[in-house]
């Protein structure tokens, strides 16, 4: 399957397609879905041209994005850490929450600042963080549908919350008894 997402946009208008109904989707109508379709307009009659584009269900394209979610935002942790870190976003989700929601409510995980998503730890000073090579992206990315495909079991317990170890506990931590160390990271759920 080709890749839907060039670059990564919260607001991406396949969303919009698949909330308002669109049983398929092809990859150019993704690309120019306008704003209209949120009030409820039909989607835009596919031109001659589109017919060269391949179809894509909307639920694979929305596990597409999903899974380049998860892995922007597990990008950079060790090996260990990636799937737990993936496995805290989706224990986070509200029933019914688009994975977006989650990821941007309070800038747990980072922020979004001109289509890119930009990770929280990024903001830690004096830090310096090793360099992305095209690997990391692609473990990344497979990590993630292992995780979404429920082949990677969740091995932080359910936690909703983790932070570095060796760095500063947070308030919301629970007692060190109640953490679960997964690479470089203590994995537990939140007290307050």
């Amino acid at each position: 399957m080709k890749r839907l997402i060039l670059a990564l946009v919260l607001c991406h208008p396949l969303h919009w397609a698949i909330l308002a109904g669109a049983g398929w989707v092809t990859v150019a109508m993704a690309m120019v879905i306008p704003l209209a379709m949120l009030d409820g307009a039909d989607l835009p009659k596919p031109k001659h041209h589109y017919h060269a584009w391949p179809k894509v269900h909307p639920v694979d394209a929305w596990m597409e994005m999903d899974a380049d979610l998860l892995a922007d935002v597990a990008l950079g942790e060790d090996s260990e850490a990636l799937a737990a870190v993936m496995w805290v976003v989706l224990n986070r989700r509200k029933p019914g929450e688009a994975l977006e929601a989650t990821i941007q409510n309070g800038q747990a995980f980072g922020s979004m600042r001109g289509g890119r998503f930009r990770p929280s730890w990024h903001r830690v000073p004096g830090r310096r963080w090793a360099r992305f090579y095209p690997g990391h992206w692609a473990q990344a990315q497979e990590t993630a549908w292992d995780v979404l495909l429920g082949l990677s079991d969740d091995p932080t317990g359910g936690a909703d919350h983790f932070h570095r170890a060796g760095t500063w506990r947070p308030s919301w931590a629970p007692p060190r008894g109640f953490w679960t160390l997964v690479g470089s990271h203590h994995f537990y759920r939140a007290t307050a």
